[in-house]
């Protein structure tokens, strides 16, 4: 099967003569290497220089054409440009969101189980978010806290510029990073003037251990809820 092929131009031209243009064990070898690795077009151009180092002309066989040897080397250089860029979005990924820089995939170790009281997420200083904008993660970290109740809810300031805000929809699927621990989680935004409240009230608790500095100062606890301020409740997805 492997022969056939590249002796059809031959067969047509000269019967006589399809013996001594039958691959060598040894290349028939190769061409079967490329074949089942999926090669199929350096096969096409392997086979073709054999039959060209007989003395063979392809030029008006029937047998199937490869592509160029330059169109070979544009994909094998997309090929790897797409490969590097991947490694340099993990990297990436890997470190950051940093501070306000955004960020790509959040690494960590996957939750399992879901999460009902999110009391715990009181006691570290920011949540780290990824959701989607379009096909490309976007990662922040940002201010998060659980009610008493243990309800959790993301922090927003002057939403309406935030480009992470616009990218949640109703029940967007999104995964939350806490202590390492990445949670997957629904994201809804929450309009209720109660719950908006009950929100506020736990932000500014919780900024009275982790909030300072001009980025994210600490609220007096009688400051009132802006009306720029958005809030977003978070359900475990698990």
């Amino acid at each position: 099967a492997v022969a056939s092929n590249f002796a059809s131009f031959v067969q047509t031209r000269d019967r006589t003569n399809v013996a001594s243009v039958r691959p060598t064990p040894k290349e028939q070898d190769l061409i079967q290497i490329f074949s089942a690795t999926g090669f199929n077009q350096i096969k096409i151009l392997y086979s073709h220089a054999l039959l060209k180092a007989r003395g063979f002309s392809m030029s008006d066989s029937g047998a199937e054409k490869p592509i160029s040897v330059s169109a070979v080397i544009a994909i094998a250089a997309a090929i790897a440009a797409i490969i590097v860029l991947a490694l340099a979005f993990t990297l990436y990924s890997a470190l950051c969101p940093c501070e306000r820089t955004p960020g790509g995939f959040l690494f960590g170790t996957i939750a399992t189980e879901p999460v009902n009281d999110w009391g715990f997420a009181n006691s570290e200083p920011l949540c780290q978010l990824q959701i989607y904008a379009g096909i490309r993660p976007h990662s922040i970290n940002l201010n998060c806290m659980s009610t008493p109740q243990g309800e959790l809810f993301l922090s927003c300031s002057v939403c309406t510029q935030k480009y992470w805000a616009k990218q949640v929809q109703a029940n967007e699927p999104a995964r939350l990073r806490l202590n390492g621990i990445v949670y997957p989680v629904i994201l809804n935004r929450e309009t209720d003037p109660a719950q908006m409240d009950a929100a506020w009230n736990s932000r500014v608790v919780k900024l009275q251990t982790f909030g300072g500095g001009a980025i994210n100062p600490t609220p007096d606890l009688t400051a009132p809820r802006p009306e720029h301020w958005w809030t977003f409740h978070v359900a475990s997805a698990t």
